[in-house]
């Protein structure tokens, strides 16, 4: 009797002290493997998404500040800028250490070298632009500048681009995913994503084409 009791005992301990063999671990690799390939594209986009929403916060703020500055003289500044913001009346007492100036997603126009900047506190650059001058892009696309043009002139506020990415107008480097597209600021102060092939409807409208 104690012989049987020794035996299975024995059998138990075999049991449990068991290894996996290589067949086993190879099947549990390759699942591990699947379903990392299956949660990536999604975790991927999920976070370009979060940086595309973020960005269009940002130049939606950014955009309201111009429009608290202008709001008694109704006319845009007669600057041509760029991304020299800054220099703009109502930007003056902006934190150099505020994130609104800078897209996540910045990834510049040249590679290696981001549109935002803050190294030079004295001027620091934004990641976006301000339509101080007509910008000519990829065709058909012009982004035409506010630059000192009154805003009761103005037919289509909400066509009409005041700061936007400078990707639009050089037509590489997308920060955006891989859509041919870059954030905008417009003048009804409403924020969106406009399409680098988008055309210019008149000398003070932009017509979108989403």
């Amino acid at each position: 009797m104690a012989d049987g009791k020794k035996i299975m005992k024995k059998h138990v301990n075999s049991r449990e002290h068991r290894a996996f063999t290589l067949v086993e671990l190879l099947v549990v690799v390759a699942i591990i493997s699947i379903l990392v390939g299956l949660l990536l594209p999604a975790v991927t986009g999920a976070q370009a998404k979060a940086r595309q929403t973020a960005c269009l916060s940002n130049i939606k703020q950014v955009g309201t500040l111009l429009f608290m500055s202008v709001s008694d003289t109704r006319i845009f500044p007669n600057k041509n800028i760029q991304n020299r913001l800054f220099q703009l009346d109502g930007f003056t007492n902006v934190s150099r250490e505020t994130k609104i100036l800078e897209c996540p997603a910045d990834r510049g126009i040249s590679a290696g070298s981001p549109c935002f900047d803050d190294s030079n506190k004295t001027d620091p650059r934004a990641s976006y632009y301000y339509a101080g001058a007509d910008a000519q892009g990829s065709s058909p696309l012009k982004i035409t500048k506010v630059a000192n043009v009154r805003l009761t002139t103005i037919n289509s506020p909400s066509k009409k681009v005041v700061f936007y990415e400078p990707t639009l107008t050089t037509g590489t480097r997308f920060w955006h995913n891989k859509m041919r597209s870059g954030a905008c600021a417009f003048v009804d102060q409403h924020a969106d994503l406009m399409l680098s092939t988008n055309s210019v409807g008149s000398g003070t409208d932009n017509a979108l084409f989403y």
